[in-house]
């Protein structure tokens, strides 16, 4: 957080690192298809899933939640930037 409350100027001092958010939240849909597919397909990878869903440092969210996150930190940081 900028001390002064200018969020602006930290998103332009680091634009080439958003860039990466930007590729990366174009392809998150089809992660999301693609997980679902996965864990349809292969019992195997379903059964890590949930077994990574259990684990504390996880807190009991799925791997689509994880796969959002990013996501959810861009729509964050743009309202942050216009309010």
């Amino acid at each position: 957080k900028s001390s002064d409350g200018n969020y602006g100027k930290i998103f332009v001092e680091k634009a080439d690192t958003l860039k990466l958010y930007s590729i990366y939240c174009s392809t998150q849909s089809m992660a999301s298809v693609r997980l679902k597919e996965y864990t349809t397909k292969s019992k195997e990878f379903d059964q890590f899933v949930e077994k990574c869903f259990d684990h504390p440092r996880c807190r009991q969210l799925g791997l689509d939640s994880f796969i959002m996150s990013p996501m959810v930190r861009v729509i964050v940081a743009q309202m942050l930037a216009i309010y």
